[in-house]
């Protein structure tokens, strides 16, 4: 039988080692976040 490793990395991100392979998942299904106008201006420059 074929050990299997859980490396719990950070957030939903795991390390899955088996059989000689690894595998990284990250697992967000949400839409990569975007500029909001309310982080506001940035300061003016001198």
């Amino acid at each position: 039988m074929t050990e299997v490793r859980f490396t719990h990395i950070g957030g939903p991100t795991v390390l899955i080692e088996f059989g000689g392979w690894r595998l990284l998942t990250d697992p967000t299904f949400d839409p990569p976040a975007a500029p909001t106008p309310s982080a506001g201006e940035p300061p003016p420059a001198s």
